[in-house]
C-alpha cells in the first residue's frame, strides 16, 4: 500500500486528525464526498488543505485501495 501512488500525501493530510483510514472502507465512487467532507473539518480547525495536485493523489489512492 505504501507504493500506492497518493499514499504519502493521504498519509499527511489524514494523519492530522486520525489513522490513514482503509480504502476498503468506502466504493471509490464515494471518496471524492468523503475527501471534501474532512476538507470541511480541516477548514473548521484551521489546517492546511490539500492543494488540486495533492487532492487529486490522495482521491487515486482511496480509489485504487477501495473496494471495487
Amino acid at each position: 500500500i505504501m507504493q500506492t501512488p497518493g499514499y504519502t500525501e493521504a498519509k499527511r493530510f489524514c494523519s492530522k486528525c486520525h489513522e490513514l483510514p482503509s480504502g476498503e472502507q468506502h466504493h471509490p465512487a464515494a471518496w471524492a464526498s468523503v475527501i471534501h467532507r474532512m476538507e470541511g473539518y480541516l477548514t473548521k480547525v484551521k489546517r492546511k488543505l490539500p492543494t488540486d495536485q495533492e487532492r487529486k493523489e490522495i482521491l487515486g489512492f482511496f480509489q485504487a485501495t477501495s473496494k471495487k
